[in-house]
């Protein structure tokens, strides 16, 4: 899969998450629903969180995001635990927005670049890219999943 074509399916699966968030409110994002573990804020950003730490941090860049927001958005986290109020859905929308130009920016012509860190089989900027969109899609479905439920 050549460069080009992989930063096209993240900015695809990008824009789209954008226009689910764009179609939802404060407060549906936080919503809690039966049979998910998460609502749609932590959904949106956990696909921010994700794709900065396997996506730069892992090419040895630093992070793009505040620290709060691995708080917030980490795999494991909850917003059952949140003491405070989370980032907004502008906030979030700003961020997840400005991502993809920052990531091609960064990774074009390293994705034979090797991770600092191997993750689960994964040893290339290039296997880390095209594996992102994969994870996204996979949070977009859980968001349409708890849309329709709303």
């Amino acid at each position: 899969m050549n460069e080009a074509l992989l930063f096209k399916q993240l900015n695809f699966w990008r824009n789209r998450t954008l226009a689910i968030l764009d179609e939802t409110t404060e407060e549906e994002a936080d919503k809690m629903r039966e049979g998910f573990s998460n609502n749609i804020r932590w959904n949106l950003g956990h696909i921010l969180v994700i794709h900065d730490r396997l996506l730069l941090s892992l090419a040895g860049e630093p992070s793009s995001v505040p620290d709060s927001y691995v708080a917030y958005f980490n795999k494991g986290t909850s917003p059952a635990d949140w003491e405070d109020a989370p980032p907004t859905l502008t906030e979030l929308r700003g961020k997840l927005e400005a991502q993809p130009m920052k990531l091609e920016e960064v990774l074009t012509g390293r994705l034979e670049e090797k991770l600092v860190t191997p993750l689960k089989g994964m040893e290339t900027v290039k296997e880390m890219i095209a594996f992102a969109p994969t994870h996204e899609a996979m949070h977009v479905g859980t968001i349409l999943g708890l849309k329709k439920s709303l």
